[in-house]
């Protein structure tokens, strides 16, 4: 579950969007900035905290967590040991398991949408077609209600355009299809599928088809109102489960609708209220982007803390403060080199089968000196190619070798290059090396890798 911090702040901003409707907004019968807040929202609730926003808070300054140096010696590394994988013999795990049941979930939704929408697809094919332009009338049972879905209304019974109460609903349904509200379905649906034990979820998909219902009715009932109630009450027809139309007498929500039609009209400056919605909106940002920051300061953090437990177990297996160094630059090196082309490098066998450590007892030795020594002569040896200096080339070339048990270099390998020219100097001049002192490992002799950069200025070359 490594985005768990990510679904946790998406649950949370599907309840604050939910709160803040039901607070502020409910009973305003500005419908369309209802329906543009409930589906942009939670849309916004969902992908906000996943969006690459990080801010650098001013407040955020230090680590978000820190350790004292006894507490930091706990998380000891050891020397030469890769990360172990675990594995778990006895089955899934407790987050495999959470993860199984919710995609069962997911999919057993998925299913029946699948089949209401087949549903759909088999009414069309039995039942009577009637066109008008691009709309196509669906006849469907009598004890259904009317409901559209993209451009297709279905209609109970005969369809007879010339009575009253049909062009009524149907007035009602076209402003369905005009405005794309199944596609507010569709998106809201969903959420709803994988937020499905999110009580806010189904919440906002209820209050936003409540709001469809609410522009439709309001562009149906302009005419006669006190008709259009006596036909939205008198077609109490059983409504299909279909959770993407717009039925037009959904019986749950009857009773909102009559109140709803006959509530007075808000004045203009009622609407200053969703500005309520900017400090909302930014507070979701502000929890967002510090739950990032905090996150990446938390990896540092981690990072920093290691390096102490390194430090401080190679001083008490008794390592000098320049072999700490060392150890510490070389590691520098590596992490912040680019790797590329070569991942057998970083195994841990050598060409000839050998085991190959990072860090030992007793680091190899050259010249009597250490790294830092090798770097200085290496650097006094190199040639700048003449191409190379002709062509204005210039650059730091990374380079990997392994002192080997017998205190020659082997396994010369380019991690960053630069130019051929440059990276084919670079390993001649290796390969001239005098042999080292090789490492030791619980007194015996191993091979070690090492990496250095090798920089080539044309300002020192001329």
């Amino acid at each position: 579950m490594s985005h768990l911090n990510e679904l946790i702040l998406s649950n949370l901003f599907l309840a604050i969007i939910w709160l803040a409707y039901e607070l502020g907004f409910k009973r305003l019968r500005l419908f369309q900035a209802n329906r543009i807040y409930l589906v942009g929202g939670t849309m916004l609730a969902i992908l906000l905290p996943w969006l690459p926003i990080n801010l650098e808070l001013g407040m955020v300054n230090g680590p978000v967590f820190s350790l004292s140096p006894s507490e930091a010696g706990t998380l000891a590394v050891q020397p030469n040991q890769l990360p172990e994988v675990v594995t778990s013999a006895g089955g899934l795990s407790l987050s495999d398991w959470i993860v199984s049941v919710w995609i069962a979930l997911v999919v057993i939704q998925l299913g029946v949408v699948i089949v209401s929408l087949l549903r759909l697809v088999w009414l069309a094919r039995v039942g009577k077609v009637t066109r008008q332009g691009r709309i196509r009338i669906v006849s469907v049972p009598r004890n259904w209600s009317a409901f559209s879905l993209f451009r297709t209304i279905y209609y109970p019974g005969r369809f007879n355009p010339s009575d009253p109460d049909t062009r009524t609903i149907m007035e009602h349904e076209m402003v369905h299809i005009c405005q794309w509200h199944t596609l507010d379905n569709i998106l809201l649906l969903a959420v709803r599928i994988l937020f499905f034990y999110n009580p806010a979820a189904h919440l906002l998909a209820s209050r936003a088809r409540l709001m469809h219902e609410y522009i439709a009715d309001e562009v149906a009932s302009s005419v006669d109102q006190a008709n259009y109630s006596r036909i939205l009450v008198g077609h109490h027809f059983m409504v299909p489960a279909l959770i993407l139309t717009h039925p037009f007498n959904k019986q749950s929500f009857l009773k909102q609708r009559l109140t709803m039609l006959v509530q007075k009209t808000h004045k203009r400056s009622a609407g200053w209220i969703y500005l309520l919605t900017i400090p909302v909106m930014a507070g979701m940002m502000f929890l967002s982007s510090w739950s990032a920051s905090a996150q990446t300061q938390a990896k540092k953090s981690k990072e920093e803390i290691a390096k102490m437990a390194v430090e401080k177990e190679l001083t008490k297996a008794g390592f000098s403060e320049n072999d700490i160094e060392e150890i510490k630059n070389r590691i520098d090196g590596v992490t912040n080199v680019e790797i590329s082309g070569h991942p057998d490098k970083m195994e841990s066998l050598t060409s000839d089968g050998k085991e190959t450590f990072y860090i030992v007892e007793a680091m190899p030795k050259f010249d009597g000196g250490n790294l830092e020594t090798f770097r200085n002569w290496v650097q006094t040896k190199v040639k700048y190619p003449e191409i190379a200096k002709s062509n204005g080339i210039e650059g730091t070339v990374f380079v990997s070798f392994i002192v080997k048990d017998d205190g020659t270099l082997g396994d010369i390998s380019i991690l960053r290059s630069v130019d051929p020219s440059l990276d084919n100097e670079v390993i001649r001049v290796l390969k001239t090396s005098p042999a080292w002192e090789p490492g030791r490992q619980r007194g015996k002799k191993v091979n070690v890798s090492f990496s250095v950069p090798v920089k080539f200025n044309l300002g020192d070359k001329k």
